[in-house]
């Protein structure tokens, strides 16, 4: 009897994910638990959390999965949150070049949250337990997975249970997106003052360039802030991302990695993937996975959401 075709969805931005392998769970496509994540991204996402929501009141309610993925979540801190749940227990990310002295490293980390409380999820190296204040938990209770930072050459295959993620600023990344694009967000007169008056403003310290300014007798913000942009090193040609999607394709023949499921971040929103190459990459992308996996077609997320949500 042949093997199933692999459910590939489409996903604007990354912390969809989260409801995509949920979703995936709940229709018996991959496994509650002990899955292993392929995470081809030029970063890490892997975010610590604090929620409003416990994580623990998610169970399989589809709409309190996609609630608490729309309100909690960010697109760099989906993935803790799945490993805290069991979802995964090795997480592999994979990127184009690592720092030198990061390459083809393993660790064991743990995972657990605040008293167990399912809201403040943290993580780090299971070495580190010890000298953890025994007050961030009543009882030691923490999972614990592997985690690898390493490039397509390092990657170990034949995994079981693969989830296999991909972010398409992993074949071409346009740099930093708050570097690019101002945005204003109105204020009052008193906020404004309080602004400029206040060398030490908390929001000073936010990290995009932020300034104050006034339009027609109104107050905002504005993020961003920058005199000068600069392209980014991370951008490459087309002639790159064909040999860069070549390369990943192969890595995934070679290696025998045949995932349970498949999931494609555009980043395009966010703008981490460039608005004028994400589709050029999304296409030649499902083109070769399609060559060496047995593939349904893809399913972009708006269709699987619940229906309440549908917009």
């Amino acid at each position: 009897m042949s093997k199933r075709k692999i459910p590939v969805f489409i996903v604007e931005e990354h912390h969809e994910a989260f409801y995509v392998w949920h979703y995936s769970v709940i229709n018996g496509w991959m496994p509650e638990s002990a899955n292993t994540l392929y995470h081809f991204d030029e970063h890490s996402d892997m975010g610590s959390l604090q929620s409003n929501t416990s994580i623990h009141q998610l169970g399989k309610d589809l709409d309190a999965i996609h609630q608490f993925m729309q309100d909690e979540l960010s697109i760099a801190s989906f993935i803790i949150p799945a490993a805290y749940q069991g979802l995964f227990n090795k997480i592999y990310w994979i990127k184009q070049q690592h720092r030198t002295q990061k390459s083809n490293t393993h660790h064991q980390m743990f995972v657990r949250s605040y008293n167990n409380d399912g809201k403040k999820i943290i993580y780090g190296p299971v070495a580190d337990l010890i000298n953890l204040n025994d007050k961030f938990a009543s009882e030691n209770m923490h999972k614990e997975f592997l985690y690898a930072l390493c490039e397509e050459k390092h990657l170990a295959g034949q995994a079981t249970n693969v989830t296999l993620d991909i972010d398409l600023d992993y074949f071409s990344c346009s740099g930093d997106p708050n570097a690019q694009e101002e945005i204003y967000i109105e204020i009052t007169r008193e906020e404004y003052e309080s602004f400029v008056n206040d060398k030490y403003h908390r929001l000073r310290y936010l990290g995009p360039r932020i300034d104050v300014c006034t339009l027609n007798d109104s107050y905002f913000y504005v993020f961003n802030n920058y005199t000068d942009t600069y392209p980014s090193i991370l951008k490459v040609s087309e002639t790159t991302i064909d040999h860069r999607i070549d390369n990943f394709i192969n890595t995934l023949t070679q290696n025998n990695i045949t995932p349970d499921i498949i999931t494609i971040c555009r980043s395009a929103f966010s703008g981490y993937t460039a608005s004028d190459q994400w589709e050029y990459i999304e296409k030649k992308l499902l083109n070769g996975l399609g060559e060496v996996l047995q593939l349904e077609e893809a399913c972009h997320i708006s269709n699987i959401l619940p229906a309440a949500v549908i917009r």
